[in-house]
Parts: C-alpha cells; sequence; structure tokens
C-alpha cells in the first residue's frame, strides 16, 4: 500500500478500504435492527410433536388387551404435544378473544392425560378433547413458556394440522427448533466486508489490482452480504418437522 503520491487522508489506497468497513458496519447494524424489528412485531406460539410411544410392543403377542376403563383399545400410543411461546412478549389471555384454541393432530384422542407448563409456576390451561382436536381454553402464555399436553390417542401416529390463526397478533407456528440469533448475522457481515478488505489490500500489494471508489464500496458490501447469508444457512434449523 504506497501512500507516497500525498497524505494518507487524501489516498484512495485509504478510503477505499474505510468506505467499505462504513458500509459494512451500517449493513451490518441495519440488518441485525431489520431482524429484531421483524421478530418483535408479532408474538409468536410454536407448536410441535415432541414424543409419540406405542403402548403395544412392536410384535403382536397372543392375549395382550390394552383397556381406557371399559374399552378396548386397538392400537395405543402416549404422545406429547407442546407449545412454545418463541416471540418477545407475553400471549395474553386477551389474545384468545374468549375463542379456545384448536389443534388437530389428525388421531382420536381418547383422552387428555396430563398438562405440564415450564416454568412449573404459570397458570396450567384447560385442555379438552374433541375428536383428533385438542381444545385449549384462553390463558396467558408467558415469555419462553411452554405447554406440553400428554394424550392418549388410538390409532397410527399423529400428524399435526396446521391450525386456524384465531389468536389476535400472534402467528401459530410449527416449531422450527432454536432460531439464529439476528446480532449473529450482523457480525457475520461486517467480518465478511472486513474480509473482502483484506483480500483486496493483498491483491493490491502483490499483483498491483485495485478496486477503488464506489465500486470498492459494492465489492465490501456484496462480501459481507453473501458471509451473512452464509451464517444465516448454517444456523438456522432444519423445518422439517412430523
Amino acid at each position: 500500500m504506497n501512500f507516497a503520491s500525498g497524505h494518507w487522508y487524501t489516498s484512495s489506497v485509504f478510503w477505499g478500504p474505510a468506505s467499505g468497513v462504513i458500509a459494512a458496519v451500517v449493513i451490518g447494524a441495519v440488518g441485525t435492527w431489520v431482524a429484531w424489528k421483524a421478530g418483535y412485531l408479532k408474538s409468536r406460539l410454536y407448536y410441535a410433536l415432541a414424543s409419540d410411544t406405542s403402548l403395544l410392543p412392536a410384535r403382536s403377542i397372543k392375549g395382550i388387551e390394552v383397556r381406557y376403563g371399559d374399552k378396548p383399545l386397538d392400537a395405543p400410543r402416549v404422545v406429547t404435544v407442546v407449545l412454545r411461546n418463541g416471540g418477545r412478549r407475553d400471549i395474553t389471555r386477551g389474545a384468545f378473544d374468549g375463542t379456545p384454541l384448536r389443534l388437530d393432530i389428525g388421531a382420536h384422542i381418547v383422552e387428555s392425560l396430563n398438562v405440564i407448563t415450564a416454568p412449573p409456576d404459570q397458570p396450567v390451561p384447560q385442555v379438552t378433547a374433541d375428536g383428533s382436536v385438542i381444545v385449549i381454553e384462553p390463558v396467558k402464555i408467558s415469555l419462553r413458556e411452554t405447554i406440553s399436553v400428554e394424550l392418549l390417542i388410538d390409532g397410527e401416529s399423529p400428524e399435526l394440522r396446521d391450525p386456524v390463526q384465531t389468536l389476535n397478533d400472534v402467528d401459530i407456528r410449527r416449531d422450527p427448533g432454536e432460531r439464529p440469533r439476528s446480532w449473529l448475522v450482523g457480525v457475520g457481515v461486517i467480518c465478511g466486508a472486513v474480509v473482502t478488505i483484506g483480500l483486496n489490500v493483498v491483491a493490491n500489494s502483490t499483483t498491483g489490482v485495485y478496486i477503488g471508489g464506489w465500486g470498492w464500496v459494492l465489492f465490501s458490501a456484496i462480501g459481507g452480504l453473501l458471509v451473512g447469508l452464509i451464517v444465516l444457512a448454517s444456523t438456522s434449523p432444519s423445518r422439517r418437522t412430523r
């Protein structure tokens, strides 16, 4: 890097990388803010099938019969459906607007066996069954709270169906697992731009090839965005659910 032809503050070799760093910082800050804001505007309630256990052995054994009360069960299973508040604020009781949340699991429910909240000091919702549908009465669901509903079903493994969006200002979605933190994407953008700057400086010192002016800013921004996208893709869990 040669500043011999003038002062450092008038050199394009200095201001090229400097403008790239500034662009990277701005892009990283904006990207982080957008990711944070998108998750804040609406509450999110995630649902997932956490476990599915057959009460019968894999191979049928003559003479074994399972009953619930006086009712014989052909293919009894115990399944656990989990609801998780994955937003940035509590889901209030008023968000239900007096209407229960209904989740169709696609299998006949014999009985709701147990309802567990985590943390355990949260109010336990009233849960009933209506055919293949779990009916959850209005209740406050605190930030990061989970509600586990244990069910006895009779039939094949259940398949959760997308529910009607009945809660006010709450997105009800299948649980994708832990999401990447927005600040991590922003750091990836900045690091990518810095690496791009380094490559350009090395190329200039070894081959004399140099990208300057607005082309340098664009070059740095593209490098930062590419690394940011790689960070996002590598830290995002699979959306495949049962």
